[in-house]
């Protein structure tokens, strides 16, 4: 199937997005240690300023006993099982979403 130049347009201008998202994402996240150790040296969890508030969050990790690890992941797959089990019986109902999948073209190193 052949595309016109206007289609061309907008799949060049979704993976300049794409591009774009990446790299900010990348800028962000080494930004937020620096945000965290600001928020800890200053001794404080919220700050509000003008253009939004940055707040110090915690969460708990749990890390459980090998037993209980061990348990999870029999019943993990007995559940898993059960589900295959109702997709192939008919039992189970799907229901087909359509999405966008996008992989950017690397330029080969020639290392």
């Amino acid at each position: 199937m052949k595309i016109n130049a206007k289609q061309n347009e907008t799949l060049k201008d979704y993976a300049a997005l794409e591009s774009q998202i990446s790299e900010l994402e990348a800028k962000r996240d080494s930004l937020k240690d620096k945000v965290l150790k600001v928020l800890e040296a200053a001794g404080i969890d919220t700050l509000k300023e003008t253009f939004g508030t940055f707040s110090r969050v915690f969460r708990k990790k749990w890390e459980y006993s090998p037993a209980l690890v061990q348990k999870e992941k029999e019943y993990n797959m007995v559940i898993k099982d059960k589900k295959v089990e109702e997709q192939n019986d008919g039992t189970a109902k799907a229901e087909e979403t359509v999405g966008l999948s996008y992989r950017a073209y690397l330029p080969k190193s020639n290392a």
